[in-house]
């Protein structure tokens, strides 16, 4: 019997009956690389939610902004389990490489289909009660919220901008208190993805409980460290540039496994490295054939084929192409979908998830995933020759180019972990 719509209260029932069962909580990661504050976020969530196992979404070697992650899914999948994580499901990147409403709804949806009963997210709000207000607010009136978002794009500035207006706007109408007006910043990438979060549950009345901790230290994008925590941003910008190890901002397995990824294949994976794969795809293409590309629209290719006559590399090709419309993740995203030639047509037939890849279990995990893999509402695949769908395979394919920097030989080996190795435990 599936009962997920009732599985909060269902379960509740059972604890008081004093009936054994695993409560799961939910966290929706990247870990490029894993550091301080993600430590403190998954220990802090497993605290917060009183669960038994922590089971995080984690994109894979594709993210959000339009990036690919420094070291690999299995890297990252490794860290994450050795530092208190339990189930490790990858989020693939047709679902990882979205704006922040698809990407969060993804990720709520998987988390809904494997059990968890609460969501835990770092954000600078930290209450909660903020986020469940304006979620209501826009939910309540979407029409007028739609309408909003239109009437601010048509003054130049991003989709991102415009719907943070439309929902401040719609905060105002609603008269919600100042206190939520003033400290809940949806500029701010926690807060935005946060938002997404409450929202997604909210539409979908799913039996989760969202939860927010303040988040720690420096801020999303910031450069410099602050008491003891630094953001992924100014840890990556140390790696690439410095050399940096690192041990102060990072727990010890991070740092491992990036020296154990650089012994391996000898670079870590950034931008830079596939610019030449990029430029070729753009100078090969037509306008036409750009145009059926993934979120390519108002003309955008054209300034992508033109940019690309001068640019002597990723960063100075957006600089050249970015405004005030288009913000760098945008540009990232896009970049993204060139690179790995997500056309339209298949990204809006894969844009809800349709299985479980798990990556790795620790054995309190393994215990959780025996007891309710047969209400888990889609399949859990655990090795590559189980994955039939077309989705599953067009992702394959998508992680097969996060290895083509590399030597024959070394994407040999890499792709082995895709394809023939045993799921981590």
């Amino acid at each position: 019997m599936v009962y997920w719509p009732c599985q909060l209260e269902f379960r509740l029932l059972l604890r008081k009956r004093g009936v054994e069962y695993m409560k799961a909580v939910g966290l929706v990661v990247e870990y490029n690389p894993f550091h301080n504050g993600h430590l403190y976020h998954l220990q802090s969530a497993k605290q917060l939610a009183d669960a038994d196992v922590v089971i995080a979404v984690m994109s894979g070697n594709f993210l959000q902004r339009g990036e690919m992650a420094i070291v690999d899914k299995w890297a990252r999948a490794r860290v994450a389990l050795q530092s208190g994580v339990d189930i490790v499901i990858e989020l693939p990147p047709t679902l990882s490489v979205q704006r922040a409403d698809l990407f969060a709804d993804a990720a709520v949806q998987i988390l809904h289909a494997i059990g968890c009963e609460s969501l835990v997210f770092g954000s600078e709000s930290g209450e909660i009660e903020q986020f469940a207000m304006i979620a209501n607010a826009v939910a309540t009136n979407k029409d007028a919220y739609d309408q909003l978002v239109r009437e601010q794009m048509t003054t130049g500035i991003s989709y991102p901008s415009a719907a943070g207006n439309a929902m401040r706007l719609i905060s105002n109408q609603m008269q919600l208190n100042a206190y939520t007006s003033a400290r809940l910043d949806l500029s701010s990438p926690n807060n935005n993805l946060g938002y997404h979060y409450v929202a997604s549950i909210l539409k979908h009345q799913f039996a989760i409980e969202p939860l927010t901790i303040t988040r720690k230290g420096a801020a999303y994008h910031a450069v410099q460290a602050e008491s003891g925590f630094a953001s992924a941003t100014s840890i990556r910008k140390s790696i690439f540039e410095h050399g940096d190890e690192l041990t102060t901002y990072a727990p010890a397995v991070m740092n491992e496994a990036i020296c154990t990824y650089l012994g391996i294949y000898g670079a870590l994976h950034h931008w830079e490295a596939y610019w030449p794969l990029l430029q070729y795809k753009l100078q090969s293409s037509s306008p036409k054939q750009l145009a059926r590309m993934y979120e390519m629209r108002e003309g955008i290719e054209h300034r992508f084929l033109h940019t690309v006559r001068t640019a002597t590399s990723f960063t100075t090709f957006i600089e050249q192409v970015k405004t005030k419309r288009y913000s760098w993740a945008r540009l990232g995203r896009l970049s993204t979908y060139l690179l790995l030639n997500m056309e339209a047509e298949m990204m809006v037939k894969h844009q809800s998830p349709t299985y479980l890849r798990l990556l790795g279990a620790t054995q309190i995990g393994r215990d959780y995933l025996q007891r309710n893999k047969r209400q888990f509402l889609y399949p859990m695949i655990s090795k590559a020759s189980d994955g039939k769908s077309d989705c599953f395979q067009e992702n394959l394919r998508f992680n097969q180019v996060y290895y083509s920097i590399f030597s024959n030989k070394l994407q040999s080996l890499a792709l082995k972990s895709e394809f023939a190795a045993p799921i981590m435990i």
